[in-house]
């Protein structure tokens, strides 16, 4: 596990995330939840120029119970190939991390925002 690289953490095991995060095993199962519950990747293609790009939303709960997603980054660079947006969008999210209070709030280490990577062939 010396590489660190996006191709190989698209491949990595929850003991392999145990070991980046520096957290038991069994954690890994509850923070993949959290960060599901709210967070989206995607990759979205433009109508007009048919280029695609990275976007990451959250889900905003509002006081009612609805539910709506709220954008909350996106890439900076937009591609005509599907599989160049997504390796972009991976080298994005693998230098993520969580300011100390988002970590706190979700109860997860900083990094485990990585998890998100986008897993598209």
């Amino acid at each position: 596990m010396s590489d660190h690289s996006v191709k190989s953490r698209l491949d990595w095991q929850d003991a392999d995330w145990a070991k980046h995060l520096n957290c038991p095993v069994s954690k890994i199962p509850e923070y993949k939840k959290i960060l599901d519950e709210n967070f989206l990747t995607a990759i979205e293609r433009d109508k007009q120029s048919g280029q695609y790009s990275f976007a990451l939303y959250s889900y905003d709960v509002a006081p009612s119970g609805f539910t709506r997603l709220r954008l909350s980054a996106t890439g900076n660079k937009s591609f005509t190939n599907l599989l160049d947006a997504v390796r972009d969008a991976n080298n994005i999210i693998s230098c993520w991390e969580l300011s100390d209070f988002w970590a706190k709030a979700f109860d997860v280490p900083k990094q485990a925002v990585q998890m998100l990577l986008i897993r598209q062939k």
